[in-house]
């Protein structure tokens, strides 16, 4: 299980989403299609196709990666949905929640997360959450070559 979820954050932290998306929907779809494509490869088999859920009627969590691995995204962090997040991850089963912050407009609010989730140190039995970040990355513009810059 925890190999399963070192995996999952790892293909987290690779993740780009195709386009900076208007709605959570479009970046949870795209999270959600990155995974399935990509659990399971790189060298980390575990031998049985594993099942991806999204918005788990059960739990509400946006996207459940098995049994104990619960993923909540949020676009654009602020003050009021860090609020609600804390109340969220409080109420999950999961054994692994993963908070994937897509944007963030309230620092502040990130750093709380931050002190809260990652400085605790939690029990083997308790929940486990992890923070991955994920910033709006400016496009990259290729530098046109001059005469004097061609390659020989």
């Amino acid at each position: 299980m925890f190999g399963l979820a070192n995996e999952v954050i790892r293909l987290i932290e690779k993740w780009r989403p195709k386009r900076w998306y208007g709605t959570h929907k479009e970046l949870q779809r795209d999270l959600v299609e990155f995974l399935k494509d990509n659990l399971g490869k790189g060298g980390f088999g575990f031998g049985t196709r594993i099942p991806i859920f999204t918005e788990s009627r059960i739990h509400r969590v946006d996207i459940q990666v098995g049994e104990h691995i619960g993923i909540e995204i949020k676009k654009d962090l602020t003050r009021s949905k860090t609020d609600t997040l804390i109340g969220q991850i409080g109420r999950y089963p999961f054994l692994n929640i993963i908070v994937v912050a897509c944007g963030i407009k309230d620092e502040n609010a990130w750093e709380e997360l931050k002190e809260k989730y990652q400085s605790s140190g939690l029990g083997f039995s308790q929940k486990t959450v992890t923070l991955v970040r994920k910033d709006k990355s400016p496009k990259k513009r290729r530098k046109k070559k001059g005469l004097f810059d061609l390659d020989f």
